[in-house]
């Protein structure tokens, strides 16, 4: 893990805070995902975010839909505990990496 050995680490999800986040999100080959609502995500998100609601029974066919298992995919919410259960139903579904924003877009802001 190198770097970031000190960040809170769950198999192949690993937790940063909002400027470990920033530097992740800011690689290309990174998808960043807004797990909230569509109401929520029109409020404002964190830059090009896919939208894809955790709360939705489809949220696994259009995460299988909209995302490349092949690269790693950054996910948040509103305070990280909707992210933290997305991130482990990618894991699930064979994601290889995932990183979840600690304190979501609250901490963010």
């Amino acid at each position: 893990m190198g770097l970031f050995n000190f960040l809170s680490t769950s198999g192949n999800i690993k937790t940063l805070n909002a400027n470990e986040f920033k530097k992740i999100i800011a690689d290309p080959k990174v998808q960043l995902v807004d797990v909230r609502t569509l109401d929520e995500y029109a409020s404002g998100t964190i830059g090009q975010a896919i939208q894809i609601d955790i709360t939705s029974p489809d949220f696994i066919k259009n995460a299988r839909k909209k995302l490349d298992k092949s690269r790693p995919v950054a996910v948040f919410c509103r305070s990280g505990v909707r992210s933290m259960r997305a991130a482990q139903m990618l894991t699930k579904e064979g994601f290889p990496v995932i990183y979840n924003l600690k304190g979501g877009i609250l901490a963010w802001k």
